[in-house]
């Protein structure tokens, strides 16, 4: 949960635990749409990356360490809530770019 939590200050730069819960707070505070993207996104990416990563203790530490959340976390922001409308179709292309993000990210590992 740590992990998911500190992905949203990896967006920014940030790796600190209360810098990530800051910026999460203001971006909900801004905008609830994307605040609820953003934790969609993380939770996501990070439950779909522990499957993917399988038992390879690296690759689990470091989704426990937030370097896995953070692409789902845009992806979702992005696709749904920035460049289109926030609906239920918008909500399923966010979830296919939070799954696809994670094969990516694998891939290029």
């Amino acid at each position: 949960m740590i992990g998911s939590v500190i992905s949203v200050g990896e967006v920014y730069g940030a790796d600190s635990l209360w810098a990530s819960v800051a910026i999460l707070v203001a971006v909900a505070l801004s905008s609830p749409i994307q605040g609820f993207l953003y934790v969609y996104g993380i939770l996501l990416n990070s439950c779909v990356a522990v499957w993917v990563l399988g038992g390879d203790p690296q690759g689990l530490q470091e989704v426990y360490g937030g370097f896995w959340g953070y692409n789902g976390a845009l992806a979702a922001a992005c696709l749904g809530g920035t460049f289109s409308y926030f609906s239920p179709s918008s909500l399923l292309s966010a979830t296919v770019g939070v799954v696809a993000s994670v094969f990516v990210q694998y891939a290029l590992r």
